[in-house]
């Protein structure tokens, strides 16, 4: 039986009908760029995370961009940015594009950002400015109540790109910190066909500069008041997002209950993904599995044409960009870096493929 890593041809299927007229309409009287379809899909967006406020952008690399950049335009202070080295290095980018150094945290056994750790670093450094990225690495939500004591004079930013429609405490995950970004990458819980991003906040001024900045630094297209980008949402695929988010929620039910099977037949084999006490679980991006013999697992799987993925088989202070600053060791993202490797997961998985993936791995580690 070939599994499948992801299969997005299915949502193709459930949004065709209703999209295909509208999508004809677009491409043939336009407007292309932040039309009304844009403006629709920023309003359902905002409503759906609790927040007063939602820009389209041109992807989620982009999103965490304009919004670090908007907290302090025009006199940008280059304040340190907490990441977890345990994620994609799109997070440290964003932050040295615009000139300010990176402290790289270490995981936690979520895989997601130590807040330990951040409360330590920020007493240690008498609780200095800074800008923190908890990222909800997986669909497992950080423990963002924690994070956000870390430091009265940090700033939280946070980026939900894998984690679409998970809750803390019963609240949409981006309705946290000051702004939250999205990537709507086409393999997201929530994708695009396409290169897209989203920005949440309830910062009516934070709002307004990001709106300014992502259309050449001007608010009328007429003047132009700040040194912004052309980091704009375009039509058609905000009208693909628009027909998509209606089912975020029973897509994310098919992926826990997905999930649900791997944890009732692959406890004990492997370790398997544990849920946080401050969250209501996960919305399962990706079903991430540790293993001792990972690259044996994977070469096994992929013999029998079950896809895998390896995210992220480098942590970000081991990689090349980072091979002259010297960070200190982080042994958990050291550790799972070289254990981890992510199932097939998607919201259109029969049971007989998971469990032919499960009898797959039962096999490989009872060999």
């Amino acid at each position: 039986m070939k599994v499948l890593f992801n299969d997005l041809r299915p949502q193709w299927d459930a949004i065709r009908d209703a999209l295909s007229p509208e999508l004809v309409n677009i491409l043939q009287n336009g407007p292309y760029i932040l039309g009304e379809n844009v403006q629709r899909f920023e309003s359902l967006f905002a409503k759906s995370c609790s927040t007063s406020y939602a820009i389209g952008v041109s992807n989620g690399t982009d999103a965490l961009k304009l919004v670090i950049q908007a907290i302090d335009y025009p006199h940008p202070k280059k304040i340190p940015v907490l990441i977890p080295s345990n994620g994609y290095i799109a997070d440290a980018l964003a932050p040295m594009y615009l000139g300010h150094p990176i402290v790289l945290i270490d995981c936690d056994q979520y895989y997601n950002i130590d807040a330990d750790k951040v409360c330590e670093w920020s007493y240690e450094n008498n609780y200095p400015e800074c800008i923190i990225i908890p990222v909800h690495l997986y669909g497992q939500p950080c423990d963002m109540v924690r994070i956000s004591g870390a430091s009265p004079n940090a700033t939280i930013i946070g980026d939900c790109s894998q984690a679409h429609g998970a809750t803390i405490k019963n609240l949409p995950i981006g309705s946290f910190g000051i702004a939250s970004v999205f990537s709507l990458y086409p393999t997201k819980n929530l994708g695009a066909m396409g290169d897209a991003g989203v920005i949440v906040t309830n910062n009516e001024s934070l709002y307004k500069k990001i709106m300014a900045l992502r259309d050449y630094g001007s608010y009328d297209r007429i003047d132009y008041h700040h040194m912004g980008w052309n980091n704009r949402l375009d039509e058609i695929q905000a009208l693909i997002l628009r027909h998509k988010l209606p089912y975020l929620k029973e897509w994310n039910n098919n992926r826990r209950h997905i999930a649900s099977i791997y944890d009732k037949h692959l406890m004990g084999y492997v370790d398997i993904p544990k849920i946080a006490p401050y969250a209501e679980g996960s919305v399962y991006h990706m079903y991430t599995i540790r293993c001792k013999n990972r690259d044996g697992l994977q070469k096994y799987l992929n013999e029998r044409e079950v896809g895998t993925l390896i995210r992220y088989p480098i942590p970000l202070h081991k990689v090349s960009l980072f091979k002259e600053k010297h960070f200190l060791s982080l042994p958990l993202s050291e550790q799972y870096a070289s254990e981890i490797i992510s199932l097939p997961m998607h919201p259109f998985m029969t049971e007989e493929q998971v469990m032919f993936v499960v009898q797959c791995i039962k096999e490989f580690i009872n060999a």
